[in-house]
């Protein structure tokens, strides 16, 4: 676990967590209880490295050729 958070930090990563915090501060300070939830998600997402294909269900299974 303490591999997958602090190994691997791409720039992409830090623009999801510095969206994250922002999205967190503009929730507190506007009281949007939504926005504080999309924030928590882009933390989350940041820390723990996930992208959209992360379990591997974008993949298309690979075509068989019958000879």
């Amino acid at each position: 676990m303490k591999k997958l958070i602090f190994t691997r930090w791409t720039i992409m990563r830090f623009i999801r967590l510095l969206a994250g915090i922002t999205a967190i501060t503009l929730a507190v300070t506007e009281r949007q209880p939504l926005l504080g939830v999309a924030g928590l998600s882009f933390i989350i997402i940041a820390v723990f490295n996930m992208r959209p294909c992360f379990s591997g269900a974008c993949t298309l299974p690979s075509a068989k050729h019958e000879k």
